[in-house]
């Protein structure tokens, strides 16, 4: 009876996450991401696109990983990437991760080009967002002096802020504006003020910051990748503290506590852009409520981004 040689070394067959992941490699796509890894969703119907892995960790974000604390098949893909790439020693497993980037040099050409024609330029910009932003609605025949239109509301206190002087001293600023044909009327200080106190101009600013990020998409979708944070400011409102409230200070020492007055707080939540740092969406909280946390503002912020 003829007998077989029985091998002298024993090969386990591969598993199906070896399968899947190798699959996953021979697509493409996976990319390096500092000392991690961006490896694409093996299913195009998967509702997240891409998932980060740590090869040195062995973690990955996928909800496999999460379920069963154990490398899954996007972890093997990156172990096949990186063994064809040349990146990982076969026998030994040794990863060689790529260099860091030398910081490239400032371009002091363009840093100083932009710098000696902003204040040329922003007005310009402002001006030209500005001119989307649709005149209120009037009754005919209403009685009263015309109101301000509100591009120009818009564009008259952001150029107040913008110049970082206080409303009297903008007032030059502002008739220049109208000299060079983005304002019909120089606006005194006092209009201005009413403007910025109005609940009707935060739809239309947060829709100025949006359509403002609109350019900057095409560099921004490149990199992928966006940051998401928050940052409060102490206002100078000055008020009574009532009966019974608790003052959240940034200190809390006896002083903070027992002080009679308080200062209301007021929070920006953004979302930006790491490669141009463009601000993709904002939203402004009032207090130290439940309401004014980063969580249920990050939603909002990724939705409105995407």
């Amino acid at each position: 009876m003829a007998t077989t040689e029985a091998p002298t070394e024993f090969q386990p067959l591969p598993t199906t996450r070896e399968e899947r992941g190798r699959q996953i490699a021979q697509r493409g796509g996976i990319r390096s991401l500092g000392g991690r890894y961006v490896v694409p969703a093996q299913s195009a119907n998967s509702n997240v696109p891409t998932y980060l892995v740590d090869v040195v960790e062995q973690t990955c974000t996928c909800p496999d990983y999460e379920l069963r604390r154990r490398p899954c098949k996007h972890y093997e893909a990156c172990l096949f990437w990186l063994s064809w790439e040349g990146a990982m020693n076969v026998e030994t497993g040794e990863i060689t991760l790529p260099k860091k980037k030398q910081q490239s040099k400032q371009n002091w050409s363009a840093y100083n080009r932009a710098q000696t024609t902003e204040r040329r330029r922003v007005p310009q910009f402002l001006h030209s967002l500005c001119l989307g932003v649709p005149d209120q609605e009037r009754a005919v025949g209403m009685p009263g002096r015309k109101p301000m239109p509100d591009r120009e509301a818009i564009f008259g206190l952001v150029m107040k802020v913008y110049s970082g002087c206080s409303g009297r001293r903008a007032e030059s600023d502002i008739a220049a504006c109208v000299e060079r044909g983005y304002l019909s009327r120089a606006w005194d200080a006092n209009t201005l003020f009413r403007a910025m106190e109005s609940p009707a101009m935060t739809p239309i600013l947060t829709w100025l910051i949006e359509e403002a990020a609109g350019p900057q998409a095409q560099v921004e979708n490149k990199a992928g990748q966006f940051a998401v944070d928050a940052t409060g400011f102490k206002t100078t409102v000055r008020r009574l503290k009532d009966e019974g409230e608790v003052v959240v200070e940034r200190w809390h020492d006896q002083k903070h506590k027992e002080q009679r007055f308080i200062h209301d707080w007021v929070k920006l939540h953004a979302a930006t852009g790491t490669l141009t740092n463009v601000v993709t969406a904002a939203r402004v909280t009032v207090g130290t409520g439940t309401g004014a946390g980063d969580s249920p503002q990050f939603k909002d912020l990724v939705n409105t981004t995407a």
